[in-house]
């Protein structure tokens, strides 16, 4: 009995390292990454979105065999395009779930870089899709334009970067400067 047991833990790495998660062929056309949005109401440019497409869950970008276990998880990272420093957006997120939305605040005159990782919890080798891109808001199609919200505080993010400068008034007329600016236009 003593035997069978020390050969079972002997071979127990074996058996877990042979069976990592891998990818399927066609993972990176099954998420959808971008901004947050309700139907066709709203499309929140504070807020990011990951979400796999026709209602799949996360662990359909697995192969099937030992890979649809759920013993791994999701994690995603982003950083905004230009830095170096790639910032956890959210981990441990579960391959039974197919969407997450969240990430509030961002900005949405930035350009952002995200990765999406499957971890297995067994500590195995981390599988990565193609990086993502989101941004600027400004970018969306004309009928996305027309529905653009604020998840969060837009107040707060309009006062803390569009500070006016304004000119003298010379004969009737001001200028106002605002830098930098990603509005694609500004009714005064």
């Amino acid at each position: 009995m003593w035997s069978l047991y020390l050969i079972s833990l002997l071979l127990s790495p074996c058996l877990i390292s042979g069976c990592q998660p891998e990818l399927s062929e066609d993972s990176s056309s099954m998420v959808t990454v971008g901004y947050a949005r309700e139907g066709t109401t709203a499309v929140y440019v504070d807020t990011l979105s990951v979400e796999m497409k026709n209602g799949k869950k996360f662990s359909n970008l697995l192969r099937s065999g030992c890979n649809g276990r759920r013993d791994a998880t999701v994690t995603i990272k982003m950083r905004e395009e230009g830095t170096e420093e790639w910032k956890e957006e959210a981990e441990d997120i579960q391959m039974s779930r197919n969407k997450y939305s969240h990430g509030k605040d961002i900005d949405p005159c930035a350009k952002y870089e995200i990765k999406i990782m499957i971890k297995p919890e067994s500590g195995g080798e981390t599988r990565k899709l193609p990086v993502f891109t989101v941004g600027p808001f400004h970018k969306l199609d004309p009928k996305d334009m027309a529905i653009v919200k604020f998840k969060g505080d837009a107040e707060k993010y309009y006062s803390e970067h569009f500070q006016p400068e304004y000119g003298q008034v010379i004969n009737n007329r001001i200028t106002v400067k605002w830098e930098p600016v990603c509005a694609l236009s500004i009714n005064v």
